[in-house]
């Protein structure tokens, strides 16, 4: 167990450290603390996809999770604009079908309905939650480092890889060497 700890830490460490990081030691710090806990999904939410709205519970599942949060003070408007690219995320999922992509937002309670109106004016093909509960950011266990708002999370709530692997193809052959190996441990 201790040398598949360490191994874990290792792949993830790396993984941010090619994100380029620049304090090492707080970096290590915070990743340690996030892979100490278990993160916690939003409970209510609302769910938009090709514009259709509607309400929802997020439950965790049988696949590893790809979270990709957008929270705390990020620019909405921006980050809607962007979500594009995670397109990706759904398509790396459909060819491996070993994980499932989900994105959250979580804005304030002022910003809900306009970030709703947003997204479902956007027509992405793809499901994008929005929580109803304005205090689950103080419970759901994220750094506020926007370094850590995509990651990989096992089927007990634990990330088990940070970052975005379809940044680079280094990124992508950690992503699927951390999948594989969680995999064969039989979630």
């Amino acid at each position: 167990m201790g040398r598949f700890l360490t191994n874990s830490l290792t792949l993830i460490l790396i993984s941010l450290l090619l994100c380029g990081c620049g304090d090492r030691t707080e970096i290590r710090r915070t990743l340690y603390a996030f892979m100490d806990t278990e993160v916690s999904l939003p409970g209510e939410a609302i769910v938009i996809n090709n514009g259709e709205v509607s309400k929802t519970r997020i439950k965790k599942d049988s696949y590893p999770l790809l979270v990709s949060f957008y929270g705390y003070n990020d620019c909405y408007e921006c980050e809607i604009a962007h979500l594009s690219s995670k397109l990706s995320h759904f398509l790396l999922s459909d060819s491996l079908k070993s994980f499932r992509p989900i994105i959250i937002f979580a804005p304030e309670a002022e910003e809900l309905s306009h970030t709703i109106h947003d997204l479902e004016l956007a027509q992405y093909p793809f499901p994008v939650y929005v929580t109803l509960d304005n205090g689950w950011t103080n419970n759901c266990n994220i750094p506020t480092d926007s370094r850590f708002h995509t990651f990989l999370m096992d089927n007990a709530g634990h990330p088990i890889f940070v970052g975005d692997p379809t940044r680079s193809p280094a990124m992508m052959k950690l992503f699927k060497k951390r999948l594989t190996s969680k995999l064969n441990k039989k979630l």
